[in-house]
């Protein structure tokens, strides 16, 4: 570690604090999520839902690998009333 006080750029660093940390460093991963459509309550009037889609269909997602491998497909509710 440099000695202080030092520049970075037009930035002079005069104390770092805590003087030890510890850092998690973790892999950048996409992943392709299926969207599925969740339908809540009634239609009105005794109608009846038929058909159910999400539009996208797939969204993706992109971070951390020790979160995006624990996604599963994405649920989006829609109210029918």
């Amino acid at each position: 570690m440099p000695r202080l006080p030092f520049e970075v750029g037009r930035t002079e660093v005069i104390s770092i604090s805590p003087q030890e940390f510890r850092i998690a460093l973790d892999e950048i991963q996409e992943k392709d999520l299926s969207v599925l459509p969740s339908i809540t309550g009634q239609p009105a009037g005794g109608g009846r839902v038929v058909d159910a889609r999400a539009e996208p269909a797939v969204v993706r997602a992109l971070g951390p690998s020790s979160i995006v491998v624990r996604t599963s497909p994405y649920g989006s509710t829609a109210d029918s009333h």
